[in-house]
C-alpha cells in the first residue's frame, strides 16, 4: 500500500516521505530513572504519589531487576518484566504486602545472580 501525498489542489506532489522532519527525543539520565519508576508504579497498581512515596525503596529494586532481565529500557518492556515475576509467584501469602512479596523476591534473584557470577571468577586447580 502507498501512500500519496497530495496539494490542495489534489495534485500528486511527493511520494516520499522525509522521515528526518520526524524529532527524535532521547531521554538519559534522571528522567529515564523517574520514566522507570513511573513504568514500576503503574505496573504494580500505585496510582497516587503519596503511596509511591511509601513504596520508593521497592519500586527501585523492582527497577533493577526489570532492566537486568528487559529485552530494552522501554516502559513496556520494564512493566512486561514485572508481570512475568508477578505472575510466576502468584499471590502473596495473606496478610503479606504484594509490592513487598514481589520486590523481596526481586531482590533473592538479583542477590543469587551476583553470588554466581562472582563464584564462576574462583577456578579450582588440582
Amino acid at each position: 500500500m502507498d501512500i500519496v501525498i497530495v496539494n490542495s489542489d489534489n495534485q500528486k506532489t511527493s511520494s516520499s516521505f522525509n522521515h528526518a522532519s520526524i524529532p527524535t527525543v532521547i531521554v538519559d539520565g534522571p528522567q529515564q530513572d523517574e520514566i522507570g519508576l513511573n513504568a514500576m508504579a503503574d505496573a504494580m497498581g500505585i496510582e497516587n504519589r503519596s503511596e509511591r512515596g511509601l513504596y520508593s525503596d521497592e519500586l527501585k529494586t523492582l527497577l533493577q531487576y526489570a532492566r537486568s532481565n528487559a529485552s530494552s529500557d522501554s516502559q513496556e518492556s520494564l512493566k512486561w518484566a514485572i508481570r512475568k515475576l508477578e505472575i510466576k509467584l502468584g499471590t502473596p501469602p495473606l496478610s503479606e504486602n504484594k509490592i513487598r512479596f514481589i520486590r523481596n523476591y526481586a531482590y533473592l534473584l538479583m542477590e543469587e545472580q551476583r553470588i554466581k557470577g562472582r563464584l564462576k571468577n574462583f577456578k579450582f586447580k588440582r
